[in-house]
Formats: structure tokens, sequence, C-alpha cells
């Protein structure tokens, strides 16, 4: 875990164990994680129950810009990353409700048809495997291994269908460890097929459906330098 990570969780303890919030205080933490770091902007909030006791962003639009004075606001987007991780896992938690799918589904009872040409070893991987990274694929988290993939064609969903096949193809990661937890972004690229294949939407359609038209969430797709406005987040194309 990184340095970073270790304080944002510390973050969250305190919002989650502390009765009387003072906003000061997380302020005072946040800044001095974004100095030491030299991490742009950042926004947190405490959220309870039944409401949210304090929301606030601090910082700038650009890392060139920390000199001058703070231009973030309450209605800029943050880049996410993986951490759309978390918003496919809820999307998977939300369609296991709706009884489209089960966390005990195997990927080959929904494609069939892949079998033959994946690996013997992903034989039995569910989706619950892939969300908790417990099917040992492959991990693709260093650039060199996705300089080694084939061109895919077609649109967003069509190329994560080809890489997903194409993943399936390789060899498990050897695990030895007795938990066989294994970090892997490929995994979740399978996981969004699975769900794609249920719902019969892509991803990004269930996203708009899910998030934005029935939980009113705000987002935009895309890479932050490619959009006009100031944006801070990206849904990954592959990471789903």
């Amino acid at each position: 875990m990184t340095n970073i990570m270790q304080k944002i969780l510390l973050i969250i303890i305190l919002v989650t164990s502390v009765q009387k919030i003072n906003a000061q205080d997380f302020e005072k933490i946040a800044n001095e994680i974004m100095v030491k770091n030299t991490i742009p902007a950042m926004a947190f909030a405490v959220i309870t129950e039944d409401s949210i006791t304090i929301k606030k962003v601090l910082g700038h639009h650009k890392i060139t810009e920390i000199n001058e004075k703070s231009n973030v606001t309450i209605d800029d987007y943050f880049h996410l990353g993986s951490l759309t991780k978390a918003i496919t896992g809820f999307i998977a938690g939300y369609l296991v409700d709706r009884d489209k799918i089960q966390w005990d589904t195997k990927l080959f009872e929904l494609f069939p048809k892949l079998k033959k040409k994946s690996n013997n070893d992903y034989r039995s991987i569910t989706l619950e495997d892939l969300l908790t990274h417990r099917a040992n694929i492959q991990p693709f988290n260093d650039t060199r291994e996705f300089q080694k993939l084939p061109k895919f064609k077609g649109n967003k969903q069509q190329k994560r269908a080809e890489f997903s096949k194409y993943v399936l193809t390789l060899k498990p990661v050897d695990n030895n460890t007795t938990t066989s937890y294994n970090y892997s972004n490929a995994g979740y690229s399978i996981a969004a097929m699975m769900l794609e294949k249920v719902s019969g939407k892509s991803w990004e359609d269930l996203c708009l459906e899910i998030l934005k038209s029935e939980m009113n969430i705000d987002f935009v797709f895309g890479w932050p330098p490619k959009n006009e406005i100031n944006i801070h987040f990206r849904f990954q194309d592959f990471k789903a």
C-alpha cells in the first residue's frame, strides 16, 4: 500500500470513528497529503446515515497553479482512474439484487463458446472471483503488458470483449499464497463483460442508467486533458 493511500485511509478512519468532527482538522490533513505528494487538488466529505456534515474541495486545476489562488470548486469533476472498479462492483451488486446475475455465476455459463479457446484453469471462475481478485487473471498493471496487446477493433464494448477473450487465453498467475489473491485490472474487464451479457447493455450505458438517471450522479467519460472544461477524472476503457 502506498503512503498516500495509507493517509487517505487515515482520513476515512477518523471520519468513521470521531463523533464530533472539526472541518479544519480534516482540511489540515488533506493539505499535508497534497503538499507531500504533489497533488494539485483534493475533495473530501464526511457522510453520516442521514446527512453530509462536511463537504470540501482544496487546491488547483493544474500543479503549475499551486502558488496562485485556489480555483477548484465543488462542481469540478475528479479523475477516478482505477477506482472505477468500485463502480463496476456497485453495478454488479445492483444486478445481483435484481436477479440478473449471481455472485457465484460462472463465466463460462454465460459464454460457453469461449471455453474451448480459453485456458482450462479458468473453467470454474465466477463473478465473485473476478471482483475479489481471486481468479488468478494476469494483472495488466504494467504499461509493458499493454504494449504487447494486439490491436482490437470496434467500439469500446467490442474492444473490451476482445481484450477479455485474449486475456482468457493467457496462463493464470502462479500464485502460491493461501488466499490466491492477485490484483488484476484485466479481471474487472472480464467481470464487466459478464454484466454486459446479462443486462444486454454496455458498461457505459449501465453507468448512465444506474448512476446518472436513477441516482442523479453527475459524471463524464473520457481523458481529462481531452476535455475543454476542468475535468479531473476518467472512467477507464479497459479497467472498467
